[in-house]
């Protein structure tokens, strides 16, 4: 495995355990997630919110897990879906932002651009070796 496929697996290592403890948090206590961290005013009606929520994210989580898992197997999937993961990272920053949080252009933008630019050299790579 290239030097440059193990960053990307920690990487994503990296993301998938921020995914899944994130969606953790949300389904553990979704009204402390709601009013520190996302800035919302918790009403009990919110709590099926929170459910779905963390259940999305701990899917994503699952999601970047199996990406690992293929490269690992090296199955060059492994790393379209690591793009993918991060494609969609990208597109919610950027959605976040133009709702206002300004996370969504700091932190989801760039790591979602590190992810989609070491996936493309990691497949750029992986078919001058074939």
């Amino acid at each position: 495995m290239s030097i440059l496929k193990k960053v990307l697996v920690v990487f994503l290592a990296i993301n998938a355990l921020m995914q899944i403890g994130m969606g953790i948090m949300m389904l553990v206590n979704f009204e402390e997630v709601a009013t520190s961290m996302l800035g919302l005013n918790y009403s009990e009606d919110m709590s099926k919110l929170g459910l779905t929520l963390g259940m999305n994210v701990l899917f994503l989580g699952m999601v970047v897990i199996l990406s690992i898992y293929w490269i690992f197997k090296r199955n060059r999937s492994g790393v379209s879906l690591a793009m993918l993961f991060g494609l969609y990272v990208v597109i919610a920053g950027i959605v976040s932002f133009s709702q206002g949080v300004s996370e969504g252009i700091t932190m989801d933008v760039p790591r979602g651009i590190i992810i989609l630019v070491m996936g493309y050299f990691v497949q750029r790579q992986d078919k001058a070796n074939i």
